[in-house]
């Protein structure tokens, strides 16, 4: 019993860990200004461009440009909802970790969308006050959407590891009566 209370509490550790990290890496990229941010997602949107656009490389240069400009979109809403869907996700694998009475996994999506949703607001805030950002309600509506995708992924996670869990239990008990 004491193995299993060691070895939860350091994965509570880990998780708090990689939320503290996401977080960070939310509001760093937050910090940054319109045009710092503006030049690293038109390289990322380029590099997206060139995987994804069959024969980007022999378009000319206007029509690259406009490519690249109708990727960059996607590209930004997709970076949005994915590092919320991480913040998300690590947040549902640490509350479904509490033991409660009834509703592990209801309380566990309460306070993930709480808890994330508040950071995806802050998030906003800051760049609002950043030189050249603006607050946008959308990249909430995005940032939601992963933080949704998480949850629903954290919770099939966890579903899957208890049920591996009890199987081996189950597994273990058998072997221990046939010995």
């Amino acid at each position: 019993m004491v193995g299993e209370s060691v070895k939860i509490g350091t994965y509570r550790i880990i998780l708090v860990v990689c939320i503290l990290l996401t977080v960070g890496f939310i509001l760093f990229n937050s910090t940054r200004t319109g045009e710092q941010s503006a030049s690293i997602s038109h390289s990322v949107s380029e590099k997206v461009a060139e995987i994804v656009i069959p024969n980007f490389s022999e378009l000319k240069d206007p029509t690259k440009t406009e490519t690249v400009n109708r990727v960059h979109v996607s590209v930004r809403n997709v970076a949005h909802a994915l590092e919320f869907a991480i913040l998300g996700f690590f947040t549902t694998l640490l509350i479904v970790t509490f033991k409660f009475n009834y509703g592990r996994y209801l309380i566990a999506v309460a306070v993930t969308l709480f808890s994330c949703f508040t950071v995806a607001v802050c998030d906003e805030f800051l760049q609002g006050s950043i030189l050249g950002r603006a607050s946008d309600i959308m990249d909430v509506l995005m940032d939601t959407l992963g933080i949704l995708v998480a949850i629903i992924c954290a919770i099939a996670t966890d579903c899957l590891v208890r049920l591996v869990i009890v199987k081996n239990k189950k597994k273990e008990r058998r072997e221990k009566v046939y010995e």
